[in-house]
């Protein structure tokens, strides 16, 4: 069973309380049959998602919200996405944002193209940088 819902703005999942059920132990720490009771366990799923949901009603009901990101995590994360993320890369390297500008799309591939695809990435087509370009996060608005 999972523990009572609280208030406040502690975070679901941490809970005052503790469970206390004794379970023993296989090799990897897990308690025997827990594993397969939750990943192969209709109730036990639906269970767990009830928890989860109840928690974030609880959570901003309460007027809670996470914090921002730590500047030194989010500098981290965008360092790591150039060295990764080729579109990211393309576009904290090269666009800016402009209200009144505009560039067409086959120019910004072309571009792409020319100066972001290193080996052994091949070149992209109209149809994959449409798309890929068209969903990422880091695009300018």
């Amino acid at each position: 069973m999972l523990g009572p819902a609280t208030t406040g703005c502690q975070p679901p999942g941490r809970r005052g309380g503790a469970i206390t059920r004794t379970y023993s132990r296989d090799d990897d720490g897990a308690a025997p049959l827990l594993r397969d009771r939750l990943i192969h366990g209709l109730g036990q799923q639906q269970a767990v998602l009830a928890w989860i949901v109840e928690g974030a009603q609880i959570w901003y009901q309460a007027g809670c919200a996470l914090p921002d990101m730590p500047a030194a995590v989010s500098t981290a994360t965008q360092e790591w996405r150039k060295g990764c993320d080729v579109i990211f890369d393309f576009v904290a390297g090269t666009l800016c944002s402009d209200p009144t500008g505009f560039v067409e799309s086959e120019d910004l591939r072309q571009r792409f193209n020319n100066e972001w695809t290193r080996p052994p990435h091949q070149h992209w087509g109209k149809q994959t940088f449409g798309e890929r370009f068209a969903d990422h996060p880091a695009r300018a608005p």
